[in-house]
């Protein structure tokens, strides 16, 4: 048994040992730096209703705060086992962060492996694992921090369908359909997907896996169109919303998003100093691409438009926007800059080939430095006020989504 375990750890040394630091940074400290705000408590309260009141609920996160827009339930459904074995406490929410984060990289490795070797996926995912801006988001419970994987899962599922794997389709649609249920960008994989048109597959198994998807898009995506077809009041807020926030397309607003654009690879370069050369990572990648003339026109076609579509659609939004609304092509960035660093790697040159072993230990200290630095989360004190306030006798008055309030509450409950 112990000759097994060895050779196990010998074969896949470096897999291991990345898993392990991977899994240190996401659970150290988990709840002095826990954060709970309110897309927590949103969730918490979902889960509690589910939970206590055995409630069935066909909705989901709101799309736009309190604008009468919902997404798919899945992902409240997801969180309850969670609070069920923590009693509702909202210490469910770090555990189900990090349990997230540590299945989005195993699915991140898996699909760059797939994509290209064993050491691209390794040097791709050093990157992802130190990236103290991934560690920080990791970190948090929020629908929005699967968009990244949801992104990279379909941008294989695509390219993969695209060169000539048309059960890939059917699988895209389930990735699409999921997504449905986590954040309201998953649209754009549906511009994405009428603009890949010219290069799908002309074959009969095409039209065969494109019924199969319909029906598995429809199946995920029913709850979203029951205010529509029953002309609920939620379909008039989608409607007028989406009316409202579109101010038209203009290249000076264009033109001002280029930095947001590109915000999701600022994961990668750290230094302000390097952040210009996030505008030159699609065009190297392109240069080191290897793969025939077919697949490489596809797979840069498919990097351009992870990042395009969302700039100029957002370019033509007037609402309030945030960074993670760019986070599409940011795991396309990391397995970028791993392929980029391991042709140098792959380089005559001795100098330019250990140049990115150097980077990626220069890399992993700084943001280790960074991450030391990192702010504490708010979890304990508000665990700490809630047992103060009851043994106080204090009454809370609520507060919608507030996690003070539902702490207050859960934890009055447990001493009835």
């Amino acid at each position: 048994m112990k000759t097994r375990y060895k050779k196990l750890f010998i074969n896949y040394k470096y897999e291991i040992i990345l898993f392990v630091t991977f899994i240190f940074l996401r659970f150290f400290e988990l709840y002095g730096r826990g954060f709970v705000g309110w897309d927590q408590t949103d969730s918490a309260w979902a889960t509690y209703r589910i939970l206590t009141q055995n409630f069935f609920t066909l909705q989901g996160v709101p799309i736009k705060g309190n604008a009468g827009m919902y997404l798919g339930p899945l992902y409240y459904y997801l969180i309850t086992p969670f609070y069920f074995i923590t009693r509702m406490d909202m210490s469910a929410s770090l555990f189900f962060a990090g349990v997230v984060s540590i299945v989005s990289v195993v699915i991140f490795f898996y699909i760059t492996k797939q994509l290209f070797d064993k050491q691209t996926a390794l040097v791709s995912t050093v990157i992802y694992t130190f990236s103290v801006g991934v560690v920080a988001a990791d970190r948090i419970q929020a629908a929005y921090i699967l968009i990244p994987i949801i992104s990279f899962a379909f941008f294989y599922c695509l390219y993969r369908f695209l060169t000539g794997n048309e059960k890939y389709l059917l699988y895209a649609a389930i990735v699409i359909g999921f997504g449905f249920h986590a954040h309201f960008t998953t649209v754009f994989y549906l511009i994405i997907l009428l603009l890949t048109l010219p290069f799908f597959p002309r074959t009969k198994r095409t039209l065969q896996y494109g019924l199969y998807s319909l029906l598995a898009f429809a199946v995920f995506t029913f709850p979203l169109w029951i205010p529509l077809l029953f002309k609920h009041a939620g379909s008039n807020s989608i409607l007028s919303y989406l009316s409202s926030s579109n101010h038209g397309f203009h290249l000076v607003r264009l033109w001002q998003l280029r930095n947001d654009a590109f915000i999701s690879f600022q994961n990668i370069f750290q230094l302000p100093v390097l952040r210009p050369l996030v505008f030159l990572l699609i065009p190297l990648f392109a240069y080191v691409l290897k793969k025939s003339k077919s697949e490489k026109i596809i797979f840069i076609y498919l990097t351009v438009l992870w990042v395009i579509i969302p700039w100029i659609a957002f370019s033509m939004y007037n609402g309030e926007i945030t960074d993670y609304y760019f986070s599409l092509p940011r795991n396309l960035g990391f397995m970028m800059m791993g392929v980029i660093l391991v042709a140098l790697f792959k380089s005559k040159n001795q100098i330019i080939k250990y140049f990115p072993a150097l980077l990626l230990v220069v890399y992993a200290a700084y943001n280790l430095y960074l991450f030391n630095g990192l702010p504490k989360g708010n979890y304990l004190s508000v665990t700490e006020n809630a047992k103060y306030n009851l043994a106080a006798h204090k009454k809370l008055k609520f507060i919608d989504r507030d996690p003070n309030y539902y702490t207050y509450y859960i934890y009055s409950l447990r001493k009835k």
